[in-house]
């Protein structure tokens, strides 16, 4: 796994990240103590996310309403370009793009696992907004501290 484009701010790969991450299907009644940990960011903090969940979808939203520097990591290419919240950020210098590539890898189902993998390596915080004790981000995250 590895960066093949950005587009963006890329000064915000230098900072010190937090990343958001989320297993699918986030209970409804998770979505308040998500959206007071977004509520309580500041343009101090740097934000990683992906916007491949509902959650993060909804996450990435908030940071950019909120003017959160935000580092949206993409796989193989990006497809939102005529969101205006995502325009302006960029404009703004406050979001960074990353494009990811899977090194070569025959089975498709350990994509996300890798692209995982390799954002977790490329942040120092994790916040999980949900994990499915069943799902790839619980077994990626077991024993980890962060």
């Amino acid at each position: 796994m590895h960066i093949v484009e950005t587009r963006g701010n890329r000064e915000l790969m230098n900072r010190e990240k937090t990343l958001f991450i989320c297993s699918k299907r986030t209970p409804v009644g998770l979505y308040d103590y998500i959206f007071r940990w977004t509520d309580s960011l500041s343009e101090k903090d740097c934000i990683a996310c992906f916007n491949s969940t509902e959650m993060e979808t909804e996450v990435l939203a908030a940071l950019l309403v909120a003017r959160i520097p935000t580092i949206l990591f993409v796989m193989n290419r990006f497809t939102d370009t005529n969101n205006i919240q995502i325009e302006q950020a960029l404009q703004e210098n406050r979001l960074l793009i990353a494009i990811l590539r899977c090194d070569k890898t025959e089975d498709k189902r350990i994509t996300p696992r890798l692209r995982n993998k390799y954002v977790i390596s490329l942040c120092q915080h994790i916040v999980c907004g949900y994990v499915n004790k069943n799902g790839s981000v619980f077994s990626l995250l077991a024993g980890k501290t962060t």
